[in-house]
């Protein structure tokens, strides 16, 4: 199953800040019956990578789920930011 990062186009160099933002995404994709989640990393890791949401794809998901699933990610992207 391939992982692919969604990461802030223009993060605010606040981590935390960002997080936060991240997690408004993710809770209002549930909303609408999408469960995404956020990237969790180890605070003592030596390069720790931008926050970011993990979208999973798997070859149980139909062309029109993954259509759908973008629409939802975009639409609550906008919103919240």
């Amino acid at each position: 199953m391939p992982i692919v990062h969604l990461r802030l186009a223009r993060p605010s160099g606040d981590r935390w800040g960002d997080e936060k933002t991240l997690q408004a995404v993710v809770d209002e994709a549930l909303k609408q019956g999408l469960l995404l989640t956020r990237a969790h990393y180890a605070d003592n890791e030596k390069f720790l990578p931008a926050p970011s949401l993990k979208v999973t794809v798997s070859i149980l998901h139909e062309d029109q789920d993954i259509i759908k699933a973008a629409r939802i990610i975009k639409e609550c992207a906008e919103r919240v930011l």
